[in-house]
């Protein structure tokens, strides 16, 4: 990384990287930002250790099988258009689409 030889100079802040005085400037602001990432890091892993805790489930809520499978019969009926289903069964249409998608490659394969 020390032999990539970069040089910059900024107009608004009136930095420039040629100098001493700018590199050690620019040096300092990246170690600033990386601290700052760490710590947002840090907060949002004690965030969520602290929900689980807590006993707040993270993550998308699990899809109803049921729904799903009566959906899936709905489909394969051919009688339903695919917003008559996802307003029936209250599935996302995308959800749909997945597992008939899902479906598809488990008889090929």
């Amino acid at each position: 990384m020390s032999r990539l030889i970069l040089q910059s100079a900024s107009l608004k802040e009136n930095m420039d990287t040629k100098t001493s005085t700018g590199k050690a400037m620019f040096q300092m602001m990246c170690v600033i930002a990386e601290l700052e990432r760490n710590l947002i890091a840090e907060r949002v892993k004690e965030g969520l250790e602290a929900s689980k805790k807590r006993g707040k489930t993270l993550g998308r809520p699990k899809l109803d099988k049921e729904k799903l499978t009566v959906a899936l019969r709905m489909y394969d009926s051919k009688e339903y258009s695919v917003k008559e289903i996802v307003s029936a069964t209250g599935i996302s249409q995308g959800s749909l689409y997945r597992a008939i998608n899902r479906r598809k490659l488990g008889e090929i394969n």
